[in-house]
């Protein structure tokens, strides 16, 4: 994640801090409090993580492309309308 937070960016590689972050230590304790499967604890972590976080982060990273292309759209309409003038 550092070095990819490097390569791309500061404010990219704290966004993906903060959302490792969020998904291990906030996100997994909470899905995995009530949980009543047998196994070691590492087994339903694995297991939490693959179905349910891992989803979580794509939900999110489809919203903020959802966002961007919003914010964007304005700008592009209007270059377009100007370069066609």
């Amino acid at each position: 994640l550092l070095g990819v937070g490097h390569l791309v960016g500061l404010s990219v590689g704290m966004a993906q801090l903060v959302g490792m972050a969020t998904g291990w230590w906030i996100l997994l304790p909470i899905l995995t409090a009530h949980s009543s499967v047998g196994g070691s604890a590492e087994e339903l972590a694995n297991t939490v993580f693959r179905a349910d976080v891992r989803f979580f982060g794509a939900g999110v990273i489809g919203v903020a492309a959802v966002w961007t292309l919003v914010r964007i759209a304005r700008p592009v309409v209007g270059g377009v309308a100007s370069a066609i003038a």
